[in-house]
């Protein structure tokens, strides 16, 4: 590192996997976590609750849920990247995308068995002092695949060069 004179401006092959590493683990943690919480106090999910979702099991679009789901990206976005966009914006549009192509394949897997409706990543304890959450806050089931999708969405976020580098 002593010949080392000039910061990387372009991230390498290392630098990349540890974001991804960072992102997942990250969004591991956080998404349960912040569903704890009493809405007003959430960080992450102001304005959606643990069962929205975007369409019926028959596919039907459920417009209040698109509009709160999608007034969370926007704000995801403010939060986690500083971005200020309209829920019009081509990228809400594709975040969306995601959260909507994670949730149904999710759904579908659990329906059909082969996904379980328990998460890996669950809420059982406060992450900063380790004592067990109560019994009726705790998320450790997402039979619907709305923890995972918000959980993919984001990974995607923390994912963006701009996270880490502007």
């Amino acid at each position: 590192s002593d010949r080392v004179t000039e910061r990387l401006v372009v991230p390498n092959g290392v630098m990349a996997a540890v974001q991804a590493r960072m992102a997942n683990e990250v969004a591991c943690s956080v998404t349960p976590w912040d569903f704890t919480k009493a809405k007003g106090e959430r960080a992450l999910f102001p304005t959606v609750d643990i069962d929205d979702q975007p369409t019926t099991e028959a596919g039907d679009e459920i417009p209040a849920a698109v509009e709160r789901i999608k007034a969370t990206i926007v704000h995801l976005h403010e939060r986690l990247l500083g971005e200020k966009l309209a829920p019009t914006d081509p990228e809400v549009a594709r975040t969306y995308g995601l959260f909507l192509e994670v949730i149904t394949a999710g759904r579908k897997a659990v329906a059909d068995k082969s996904e379980v409706d328990w998460l890996r990543c669950n809420a059982k304890k406060d992450p900063t002092t380790g004592t067990d959450l109560p019994e009726a806050q705790r998320i450790e089931r997402d039979p619907h695949y709305v923890v995972r999708a918000w959980m993919a969405v984001v990974t995607y976020l923390l994912s963006d060069y701009r996270f880490l580098y502007e």
